[in-house]
């Protein structure tokens, strides 16, 4: 016999508690049967009773919720087997292929530029945005192949010398660590070094780890490998990397008779603090303070790090470039994220009155935001000012931005709107007709007054705009009211015959 939700749901909640009490498999009593609160007795087991409750509850319609509020044990049993599942899961994936698991976890791509140059890009875990990333792989590290379910059978490393960083230097003092309790210690690296054609003979043979060319080997190297480690895996499905020993030797090795070359750029902390005084004085209208200045010389010197050009020079002569140096458009980039968070920890007054670029800025937004009809404050305009600064947009970003806002404000002539015609210019005509009509000085009014605004957004002929004007009461105390209606009362009188 069916019966109703309420009845299901009591139904269940019994039965999610007799579960918990007496185990699926065991059998109700010829007590219970007679006791039950419910029809029973032709279940064999209290996981039957359980599961002929469940599905009565959902014949009548029970949500999800409904049904983990009415048998909150079992759920909880069904959520704690969840877990463990996916964490056994997780658990042998992570012994399985530890690679994969690192690539998910921060999301690695291969990421290639305009111009060709590549570099490995991730997220932090708890971030939202892509950085350049290393990855580095000892010879201790031993990759077993899953043969399967079970730690023994699945393999494990030999020590935890899988790394992966958004930091190089961190990378970098690994590989010399390692290199120096490795078989040849730090020779042999240099050594490697040597045969791609990253280092000088000089440096070669003095093994001077602080020279600039082994600086940039090194770092191209690491470069290197971590997109060929990331390739492989995406799009080989190899989950074992070459270590970075066995990639040096192997996989990266010069033409006989090529030779290849670094250039990086070292700016100097004087230089960067001349260029920050420089950029804030046009600016702001004055100089960096310190901390400003130790700001950009940490992300300009972080930046240039990672900028790198070779060239390899062919045993016939053929020469091979790639990477980039900083640009100065680069820098002004930089520039811009110290003079950005600058802005917008300034008061608005005291940029205003600095008379700097930014302060010409916040004026044009200003007035361009006025031209299209749309009310911004001066706070707002220094923050498109100090936004643009730290993302590298200019000010015509902004305007096309200010069209855009001011398109769905003025739904009825969004079509209109442009690059080249304003909301004023197309609200001119109004503006007149309205100076004319109630006698008063355009210099008075703006795309703002609300005889105008609603002339535009209802996008009114000038007929019907001219009969609203002369509803207001300002038009019966104009010249031309009083004339018009001394002329109507003439013509009255006339028609009379009172009046010649």
């Amino acid at each position: 016999m069916a019966i109703d939700k309420a009845t299901a749901a009591s139904w269940l909640e019994w039965a999610d508690k007799q579960l918990a009490a007496n185990g699926g498999n065991s059998r109700p009593s010829g007590w219970d049967k007679a006791t039950a609160p419910f029809i029973i007795g032709k279940y064999t087991t209290w996981q039957a009773v359980y599961d002929a409750a469940l599905k009565e509850y959902e014949r009548n319609g029970a949500t999800e919720e409904e049904i983990k509020q009415s048998s909150p044990i079992q759920t909880k049993r069904e959520v704690s087997k969840k877990k463990k599942a996916d964490a056994t899961a997780a658990e042998a994936r992570e012994i399985a292929d530890p690679f994969g698991v690192n690539i998910d976890k921060y999301k690695l791509i291969v990421n290639t530029d305009e111009d060709g140059s590549q570099e490995v890009r991730g997220i932090l875990p708890g971030s939202e945005v892509a950085v350049p990333m290393y990855m580095y792989a000892s010879a201790g590290v031993k990759f077993n192949k899953p043969t399967g379910i079970g730690r023994a059978s699945v393999g494990v490393q030999t020590d935890n010398s899988l790394s992966f960083s958004e930091d190089y230097n961190s990378v970098r003092n690994k590989i010399l660590l390692d290199a120096r309790v490795t078989p040849g210690g730090t020779d042999a690296l240099f050594t490697k070094l040597y045969n791609t054609g990253g280092l000088t003979k000089e440096t070669y043979e003095s093994k001077n780890i602080s020279a600039p060319d082994f600086a940039k080997s090194l770092k191209y190297m690491v470069d290197q490998y971590s997109i060929k480690a990331v390739n492989d895996y995406q799009v080989y499905g190899k989950i074992e990397p070459l270590t970075f020993d066995k990639f040096l030797e192997s996989e990266f090795k010069t033409d006989k008779g090529s030779k290849t070359t670094y250039d990086m750029v070292q700016t100097t902390r004087q230089d960067a603090a001349d260029e920050a005084n420089q950029f804030f004085m046009q600016y702001l209208g004055r100089s960096a303070t310190k901390d400003e200045r130790d700001e950009y010389y940490k992300l300009l010197r972080s930046e240039e790090s990672k900028a790198i050009r070779y060239t390899t020079v062919t045993e016939d002569g053929n020469r091979i470039s790639k990477g980039d140096l900083l640009t100065e458009t680069d820098r002004t980039l930089i520039m811009g994220k110290v003079a950005g968070n600058a802005i917008k920890g300034t008061d608005v007054d005291t940029l205003l009155k600095s008379g700097g670029k930014a302060s010409q800025n916040v004026d044009y937004i200003l007035e361009t935001a006025n031209q299209y009809g749309i009310r911004m404050s001066r706070e707002q305009a220094m923050n498109y000012v100090a936004n643009n600064l730290r993302s590298g947009r200019d000010l015509e970003s902004t305007k096309q931005k200010i069209i855009e806002i001011s398109k769905s404000n003025y739904k009825g002539i969004a079509d209109k709107i442009s690059d080249n015609v304003s909301v004023k210019e197309l609200a001119g005509n109004y503006l007149w007709q309205k100076a004319q009509t109630l006698e008063l000085s355009e210099d008075t009014m703006d795309v703002f007054d609300s005889d105008i605004q609603d002339a535009v957004n209802g996008n009114m002929t000038m007929t019907d705009f001219k009969k609203k004007l002369r509803q207001n009461p300002a038009w019966a105390k104009t010249k031309n009211a009083k004339e018009e209606a001394a002329n109507y009362a003439t013509d009255i009188l006339k028609s009379f015959g009172l009046m010649a």
